[in-house]
């Protein structure tokens, strides 16, 4: 049995490892080749959330990828549930915004560069790799015995500093997202309303991440 699991945690952490690399490829590829395209004459690419998270996201891959290999506890911090349920609702959030938001203003017939292999990558597969990293994360905290602290205030640390970073840009008409732009929201009450609901579901994904992750439960990568 312990070989088994050692083969395991081997073959989980090269996974983690191979998905981690593929994404630090299509981040930097973005990052230094292309263009975001809302407003993105205007903003550094690394101001967009969906940079930001999916960086956040990647490191958080590598660094439990290293934990499955090495067993080190310098890595330990990977499996941290409040860490990986936060991580995992940020990167959420970036696929929702996608694909609820941007994908219908922007799309149109032949319009081909929504659905390009790094906006999937990006937008859908990290976000459905973080849910299954979340539930291994959790496993792993469970076989080291490990407790885990629920603390909200520090999950809305980064969501809270990211809407402040976005209204200042908005205040100078620099438009990170639709729902920061007053002119295609109906005004300043459109943006605060729209901040209203994306706070509401960042806090509903969290807990149902949180606390929806049974003991019972053993991801399978």
């Amino acid at each position: 049995m312990k070989n088994q699991s050692n083969t395991e945690q081997l073959f989980t952490g090269l996974f983690l490892l191979i998905l981690a690399i593929t994404s630090s490829m299509f981040l930097i590829n973005r990052i230094l080749f292309s263009e975001m395209s809302y407003d993105s004459d205007s903003i550094n690419i690394l101001s967009y959330f969906t940079i930001q998270t999916n960086i956040i996201s990647t490191i958080w891959m590598l660094v439990l990828s290293l934990h499955a290999l090495t067993g080190s506890k310098i890595y330990k911090i990977s499996t941290n549930i409040n860490l990986a349920a936060a991580v995992t609702t940020y990167i959420l959030v970036a696929g929702i915004i996608y694909w609820a938001v941007l994908v219908p203003v922007f799309y149109k017939p032949g319009e081909t560069w929504l659905f390009s292999v790094s906006n999937i990558w990006m937008h859908t597969f990290v976000p459905a790799i973080s849910v299954v990293m979340l539930f291994y994360a959790k496993r792993l905290a469970l076989d080291e015995a490990k407790k885990t602290k629920r603390k909200l205030v520090l999950f809305f640390i980064y969501p809270i500093l990211y809407i402040i970073f976005s209204i200042v840009h908005s205040i100078n008409g620099k438009y990170l997202y639709p729902m920061f732009n007053p002119n295609a929201v109906g005004g300043w009450l459109g943006v605060a309303v729209c901040l209203i609901v994306m706070c509401f579901i960042f806090t509903l994904l969290y807990l149902a991440l949180l606390f929806g992750v049974k003991k019972k439960n053993k991801a399978v990568l």
